[in-house]
């Protein structure tokens, strides 16, 4: 699955820090992140295209 797909699901009502410590505890356990859903999203898109592409 292409993680673009998931965008629309990063809202307002996303738990932030659940989303974090998932990513930590699946990818990288030194993932940091503080802000907003849309950030998040953009912060993840950053690492995989550091990480993973």
């Amino acid at each position: 699955m292409e993680f673009y797909v998931l965008r629309p699901l990063f809202t307002d009502d996303v738990n932030v820090q659940a989303v974090v410590m998932t990513f930590q505890d699946v990818y990288d356990n030194s993932f940091f992140y503080e802000g907003s859903a849309e950030g998040l999203y953009q912060t993840i898109v950053r690492w995989i295209e550091k990480n993973i592409a």
